[in-house]
């Protein structure tokens, strides 16, 4: 699979009732998770002005004064939720430094500090949480420039789609699956069109989390496919420790 598919879950969002709409979207996701790790899921039932408020209000947040993002830093100590600056998150192994700032928060329940001159800040982050907690991890796009290598290894664009949310896989569903759904590389990349290269990107991630004690191995079923020989179980809490403490700089 070279192209990102476009899935379209309407038949199960207006007859949720009839099994053959869900045995033909499984297949299709399927398809999606094997292939390229990533898909386009259409009719994914997230209201639009729940998605355009919560861009709006991260927007401010954005525009602050850098001494102002400061002061909600992004760090073990607070378990990693706020705000990350420039050059301190580097997702490349070749990176010395990433032009990318983020807000980062974990769950509804979960205390964080939040900008007291943004009232509705915090709630348009979380109306969008509740909206998202049935689906897969998935990103919305404000602009564009995100790429995702493909089976054959070239780099296709994630040109984002009107009305659409893009999902793609982690490496813990590749590694339960013993690498049969796959946790494809993507990347951002600068644009060279000087007007683009002067308007801010957005995008909006959620992920979907384990308890810290649930552990992560292949399971048994996924025998067939082989993942790595040498792949050490470990617990939520441990991967994500180690996944954040050799990304994050401080």
């Amino acid at each position: 699979m070279d192209q990102i598919p476009v899935i379209d879950f309407a038949k199960i969002a207006q007859e949720p009732g009839k099994e053959q709409n869900w045995e033909e979207i499984s297949e299709e996701v399927r398809k999606a998770c094997h292939g390229i790790g990533f898909m386009h899921i259409l009719n994914h039932g997230i209201r639009k002005e729940t998605i355009e408020s919560a861009f709006e209000e991260s927007k401010k947040f954005f525009q602050l004064p850098q001494s102002r993002k400061n002061d909600f830093p992004l760090n073990a100590a607070n378990k990693y939720r706020g705000y990350t600056r420039s050059g301190q998150e580097l997702l490349s192994p070749n990176s010395a430094f990433e032009y990318r700032e983020a807000f980062s928060l974990v769950g509804i329940n979960s205390p964080q500090k939040f900008p007291e001159e943004l009232p509705t800040f915090q709630k348009a982050l979380f109306d969008l949480e509740k909206e998202c907690n049935s689906h897969f991890a998935h990103s919305l796009d404000s602009m564009g420039g995100l790429e995702v290598r493909n089976a054959a290894g070239h780099w296709t664009p994630a040109t984002p789609i009107a009305d659409t949310v893009l999902v793609n896989l982690g490496d813990i569903m590749e590694i339960w699956t013993g690498g049969y759904f796959k946790a494809t590389g993507h990347r951002v990349l600068i644009p060279e069109e000087e007007i683009r290269r002067r308007t801010p990107r957005q995008s909006i991630a959620y992920f979907v989390q384990l308890d810290d004690d649930w552990m992560i191995t292949p399971l048994k079923s996924t025998e067939n496919y082989k993942f790595k020989d040498n792949f050490e179980s470990m617990s939520y809490a441990e991967f994500l420790d180690k996944r954040i403490g050799d990304t994050y700089q401080y």
